[in-house]
């Protein structure tokens, strides 16, 4: 299980191969099969009125007053703000629990409530962190694999430990 915040960039290669890898196919931002992306706290290029929160219109302008939704409403950015509630968190927490794998990538894990999604798997899940400068103290260190490098480093490495596994 994968999140990612705030981007809407294609998956790079290696994360590609290694969602395939789980039997996932991959297109510009929809990872489906084993693998989920939910971009929790929302995208950058898609708007939504500002009391709809379940819409998400693709946007690549700047959001100015008086831009509105078919219903009337304001538009803004499809992101949450600080102080605001995570709209996408129930859902993410039903991924994290049926999760077979999850991976987080890339965070400092002080951010709240989504640093609390690794509390959800099972017991038996395994949890890997990999961030160059990863927060040692966010966690149970027993149940979480760190691997302290780039992204593109620490996906090389999982995909050939997976790969030597399923041989």
């Amino acid at each position: 299980m994968l999140f990612r915040s705030g981007t809407t960039k294609v998956p790079n290669d290696e994360f590609t191969r290694l969602s395939r890898l789980y039997g996932g196919s991959v297109n510009a931002a929809t990872f489906t099969n084993y693998t989920n992306i939910l971009h929790l706290h929302g995208e950058l290029t898609k708007v939504r009125g500002e009391f709809s929160e379940n819409e998400s219109i693709h946007w690549e302008e700047d959001v100015l007053l008086g831009h509105e939704n078919i219903k009337g409403e304001q538009l803004r950015p499809d992101i949450v703000w600080f102080g605001e509630a995570v709209p996408k968190f129930d859902k993410a927490v039903r991924i994290a629990a049926s999760a077979e794998m999850m991976l987080i990538i890339g965070t400092s894990l002080q951010v709240y409530p989504a640093a609390s999604l690794m509390e959800y798997p099972k017991a038996n899940v395994p949890i890997i962190y990999i961030d160059p400068n990863p927060a040692l103290d966010s966690f149970d260190k027993q149940r979480v694999h760190v691997m302290p490098m780039k992204a593109s480093e620490g996906l090389e490495l999982l995909k050939q430990n997976l790969l030597s596994k399923k041989q």
